[in-house]
C-alpha cells in the first residue's frame, strides 16, 4: 500500500490489513488486526490461521489517503478458506 502516483496525487496518509472486520457495526468490530499505522507500509505479514475458526474468512487491506476536501479511501477484500481441522468435504 504505497504511493505510486504522480507529483500532483496526494500519497497513502493511513492503511490498515485486518481479517474478518465489520467496519459497519455500531460500535465497528475491528477483528483481527494485523497492521494498522500512518504512512505507506509495503511489506509481507504472516497470517496464523491456527488463530483462525475453520471456515471462510475475509483478509481486508485498507489504504487512506488525507484531502482537504475528504478522506479517500481504496479496500481490497480478497475472501480465503481455513480449515485447520482437515477436511471440509
Amino acid at each position: 500500500m504505497i504511493w505510486h502516483g504522480t507529483s500532483t496525487d496526494r500519497p497513502v496518509t493511513h492503511d490498515s490489513v485486518r481479517i474478518d472486520p465489520d467496519f459497519h457495526a455500531m460500535p465497528p468490530f475491528d477483528s483481527l488486526v494485523l497492521y494498522d499505522a500512518d504512512g505507506q507500509w509495503e511489506g509481507q505479514l504472516p497470517i496464523d490461521t491456527m488463530a483462525l475458526a475453520d471456515g471462510r474468512h475475509r483478509l481486508v487491506l485498507k489504504a487512506d489517503c488525507d484531502d482537504p476536501r475528504a478522506t479517500l479511501s481504496g479496500v481490497g477484500v480478497i475472501g480465503f478458506d481455513v480449515a485447520n481441522g482437515g477436511s471440509t468435504g
